[in-house]
């Protein structure tokens, strides 16, 4: 989780979480309801918000690990 998204990455994952939400709802985008309503209905958060959690998470994690670590030494690169 720890990639760097484009934004015609971020784009395409948007894109394809919508519509799998959409799907498992059964509402078509011809019926006008907003993607937020979708999600607040299903009980879930976007895969962005999702993807930066993670991250945020992994370098909370990196930043507490030994500095003698070697994932640590090549996030800093310092090998």
């Amino acid at each position: 989780d720890s990639w760097v998204l484009t934004n015609k990455q971020k784009s395409k994952l948007q894109a394809i979480d919508v519509k799998y939400l959409r799907a498992v709802k059964g509402v078509t985008r011809k019926v006008k309801i907003r993607n937020e309503v979708i999600r607040e209905e299903l009980g879930v958060e976007s895969v962005l918000q999702r993807i930066e959690e993670n991250q945020l998470k992994w370098f909370g994690h990196l930043a507490r690990m030994k500095d003698t670590r070697p994932v640590k030494l090549i996030r800093e690169a310092r090998v």
